[in-house]
């Protein structure tokens, strides 16, 4: 499969900026764990160049995370590696980042957001940039998607925790968020409002609005977030779309769009 470079008119918008400013490139992907194989996500991955981390949901097992670091070193002089959450059973979260632009200080998953066991509790990494030294955390999470009362609760405890922050924080995810693009966010769930509250963080809206989960359903569930003093940061977000094969929900490919954020750290 031919790769191609991320989102021209993002990459353009970006590149009239201060030199001295660094552009980070992350993408948060739910692959669905239990109705989509490993291969058929990672040509996905290999569909673009220069992404710096990729924030991973529903990743089934280790052997996973191992088929996509190929994907995204396929055909690259990169080396990917990766951290895979202990928490979520056969749902768990992914970092992989790009060893060449960032060195890993450290890991670790927010367990007092987790709020009950069967749930994951959100991955974390704290990276620092080797051409500036400059750190951020970047967080991948997937909150429940049933429970909507622990969906809030979780909403409301990582809203806690990023008060907390003052280090630049960049979070991606399967968010179950419900945000009614059609109607301009009317129609969303509570937990948004939650994460949000105080502004807290602020969500990177895309470029261009469009379901991050295939087929019909006029929501966006997946979200790029910055938090900290990432808050400050330039920052544009696309829902990369469509994929193989459009998008279909086909016990192959995943059921949702992955979804980008390109950043100038300062």
């Amino acid at each position: 499969m031919t790769s191609r470079a991320l989102p021209l008119a993002v990459l353009a918008a970006l590149a009239g900026s201060v030199l001295a400013d660094e552009k980070l490139t992350v993408i948060g992907f739910n692959v669905e764990s239990g109705d989509s194989e490993p291969e058929t996500v990672g040509r996905v991955v290999d569909l673009y160049d220069g992404c710096d981390v990729w924030g991973f949901s529903e990743v089934q097992e280790r052997s996973w995370a191992e088929t996509f670091a190929r994907a995204a070193e396929r055909g690259r002089s990169v080396d990917y590696r990766w951290i895979l959450g202990e928490t979520g059973g056969k749902d768990r979260l992914v970092i992989l980042y790009n060893t060449s632009k960032l060195e890993l200080v450290d890991s670790f998953e927010l367990r007092r957001v987790q709020v009950q066991d069967a749930y994951r509790a959100p991955l974390v990494a704290r990276f620092r940039l080797r051409a500036s030294s400059r750190q951020f955390l970047f967080l991948v999470n997937h909150l429940a998607r049933g429970e909507a009362g622990i969906r809030h609760e979780q909403s409301q405890r990582l809203n806690r925790w990023l008060r907390d922050q003052s280090e630049p924080v960049v979070a991606v995810g399967d968010y179950n968020y419900d945000w009614d693009w059609k109607t301009g966010g009317a129609d969303h769930d509570r937990g948004y409002d939650e994460l949000t509250r105080d502004g807290v963080v602020r969500w990177v809206r895309p470029i261009r609005f469009m379901n991050t989960h295939c087929g019909s359903y006029d929501r966006i569930l997946d979200f790029v977030f910055v938090g900290g003093a990432a808050r400050r940061w330039s920052a544009l977000s696309a829902v990369l779309a469509p994929h193989v094969g459009s998008c279909p929900d086909d016990h192959q490919s995943s059921d949702h769009r992955p979804v980008m954020g390109q950043f100038l750290v300062r």
